[in-house]
């Protein structure tokens, strides 16, 4: 091969090396308490992918920072009373509805209005309902590890993430907060 050809396969490969930009090594040492398989598969599959900074403990490495991760279902139960019936009773023009009438018996109610002046009343009965919602609530702390190797007995760092329903995404956004927290801790050490 031709010095010149030679030369000029290198200037050409030359860009495309300075453009490589190693990629970050571990700078913060974690360890975790994660409670399910899809917090698992965040954290070792898209985690810490996405914070490269950040990488398990080891023998030789011990953790800087524990991050924990819980989940709960929270349940709500509201009184509601809906209209269930609307009536309208012809009165005499000299008898009065009390406007602010109102009797319960158990889980329905009768409200009366005032007559009008065509003679007409109108009453109202609503049944009472309990409606029962949920969320799930999803909650991520990280404690500091001291010198003795134990966490401290305070977080740093505390997040809570909430979804109606029941999906399994609440924790993993909370505990996707808590890496991201730990991340920027490790960038700001350089």
């Amino acid at each position: 091969m031709k010095k010149s050809t030679l030369l000029l396969l290198l200037a050409l490969a030359m860009p495309g090396m300075a453009s490589a930009r190693p990629k970050p090594q571990c700078q913060t040492r974690v360890a975790v308490q994660l409670a399910n398989n899809d917090e698992e598969s965040w954290f070792f599959g898209k985690g810490l992918k996405k914070f490269p900074a950040i990488c398990m403990e080891d023998t030789q490495h011990p953790a800087q920072y524990l991050i924990t991760v819980k989940k709960e279902q929270q349940t709500f139960q509201t009184r509601v009373w809906t209209p269930s019936s609307v009536s309208q009773t012809t009165v005499n023009s000299d008898t009065t509805v009390d406007a602010k009438s109102f009797s319960s018996t158990g889980a329905t109610a009768t409200i009366s209005g005032n007559a009008t002046t065509d003679g007409t009343a109108t009453t109202v009965t609503k049944t009472r309902q309990t409606v029962t919602t949920s969320t799930i609530k999803g909650y991520a702390y990280v404690f500091r590890i001291g010198p003795d190797g134990k966490p401290e007995n305070y977080p740093v760092f505390a997040t809570t993430h909430s979804l109606g329903g029941w999906t399994a995404t609440a924790d993993v956004k909370a505990l996707e907060k808590a890496v991201k927290f730990v991340s920027k801790q490790s960038q700001s050490k350089r």
